[in-house]
């Protein structure tokens, strides 16, 4: 397709052969198996116009062979491997480069080749295929309507796949079952789509993912045609110590914002505030993913010097989120605030770094440590319009076993003696209000 659309220069890259099972649904012939699957296609789409269009042939080891690229000369990357080495190494790559990546299509066709999907990432988006793929696999599993289970059990199945369609059926996969007719059908959907969704505005940035279902007969319930899904670009933020990227969504950044401003409200614009993180941490990519961020549980302790994260009803939360996401969201960590002040760890922060105090019987053996915070311009603008406030990340290795609940803490000899709200709040006490006697005046 891209090369019949008059493409300049094309690089096709695998490090596999032509096997006699791939001839049902690839353009090969008999007189190609044994050899390079990229040297045949290059040859042969040589010759489809060699005078506008000139295609050079990868073979070997994709992640090897593409590290060997300038890959910023080229305008858009197809990920047709279905693989998540090749995926991870994409994805930490983009991430770690200073310059712009070019356009990243991530494309999957199910097991029966009945459903394609198609992960975008345009240049100056903060995800890659890893990424978007891994968002449609929250989405589809968070579906209340359960509008999605078909992309379940082809894309994001909690059991995989055992039966063996034999003869060998090729295509990576030993259950893959597709025809031509449907793997051709659904290349050129989800091609099209991608190419559509690509000139858009360059400003947009827009992560997105295209869902084609194509269909299988009159008595099918399945539901047809292409379907979009679209996410923003997440806030970003460093870990100094291992520099990960912390992806922070725009859902979990909102549920932050409005448990500050309703502390803002509801105890004064001092008092810190906190919760739990939902997410995960991915080695491959370098990449710590925040998905959702919730507010203090009932029975924390919230002062203007520090939070104390509580215990009351987390577990069975972090237990139902992670039903819900199967299992691809867990607890990842906590979140608190520092108001008007920098974005950096108290002492008191650090103290706690290595104990967390959260008592779950899988916690990890690494959480992530959070802190929203910044000057009071920066702070207020955060507020009010919900511009990003300064970000403090470290994801911090659990040294201690926290088996019980931990004391309550004291409060610190410059915060004076404070007043505890119910609710598990404190601020300074505020100075006594003279109460007029009956008859006088005030």
């Amino acid at each position: 397709m891209c090369a019949r659309a008059g493409a300049a220069h094309l690089t096709v890259a695998d490090h596999g052969l032509v096997h006699p099972g791939i001839l049902a649904r690839q353009p090969y012939t008999d007189a190609d198996i044994g050899f390079s699957k990229a040297r045949v296609l290059a040859d042969r789409l040589n010759r489809i116009d060699p005078h506008a269009t000139r295609v050079e042939a990868l073979v070997g080891n994709v992640t090897t062979r593409l590290s060997a690229l300038d890959l910023h000369t080229f305008d858009l990357i197809w990920d047709c491997t279905a693989n998540r080495i090749v995926r991870a190494h994409l994805e930490r790559a983009r991430r770690t480069d200073t310059a712009a990546w070019p356009h990243l299509a991530t494309l999957m066709i199910g097991h029966h080749a009945t459903r394609g999907i198609a992960a975008i990432s345009p240049r100056g988006a903060t995800g890659g295929g890893t990424d978007v793929l891994r968002r449609i696999a929250l989405a589809v599993h968070a579906d209340a309507a359960q509008a999605f289970d078909d992309l379940i059990d082809d894309f994001f199945p909690t059991t995989l796949p055992t039966e063996i369609f034999q003869p060998e059926p090729g295509c990576s996969d030993a259950t893959f079952t597709g025809s031509a007719a449907d793997v051709t059908a659904l290349a050129g959907q989800l091609a099209t789509g991608v190419l559509h969704a690509l000139a858009e505005p360059a400003d947009r940035h827009t992560m997105a993912v295209l869902i084609v279902r194509m269909p299988t007969g009159p008595t099918s319930t399945q539901p047809c045609g292409p379907r979009w899904l679209t996410w923003p670009n997440d806030t970003l933020a460093t870990d100094e110590a291992t520099g990960y990227d912390v992806r922070i969504t725009s859902a979990a950044l909102a549920e932050m914002r409005a448990e500050a401003r309703r502390g803002a409200r509801v105890r004064g614009p001092r008092v810190e505030t906190g919760g739990t993180l939902l997410g995960a941490v991915d080695d491959a990519t370098g990449v710590i993913f925040i998905d959702e961020a919730t507010g203090p549980p009932p029975d924390s302790l919230l002062t203007e010097a520090y939070f104390q994260h509580g215990l009351d009803g987390v577990s069975g939360h972090l237990t139902a989120r992670r039903k819900a996401t199967g299992n691809i969201s867990r607890f990842l960590g906590m979140w608190h605030t520092h108001p008007h002040t920098a974005a950096q760890p108290s002492a008191t922060d650090r103290a706690a770094m290595t104990s967390l105090t959260l008592p779950l019987d899988d916690a990890p053996a690494r959480a992530l440590v959070l802190i929203a915070g910044g000057p009071p311009d920066v702070w207020h603008q955060w507020l009010a319009t919900g511009d990003n406030p300064d970000l403090y990340a470290h994801l911090a290795a659990r040294t201690a076993s926290v088996t019980a609940e931990p004391p309550p803490p004291q409060p610190p000899a410059h915060l004076g003696s404070v007043q505890w709200w119910p609710g598990g709040y404190s601020t300074r006490p505020h100075s006594p209000v003279p109460v007029p006697r009956k008859g006088s005046r005030s």
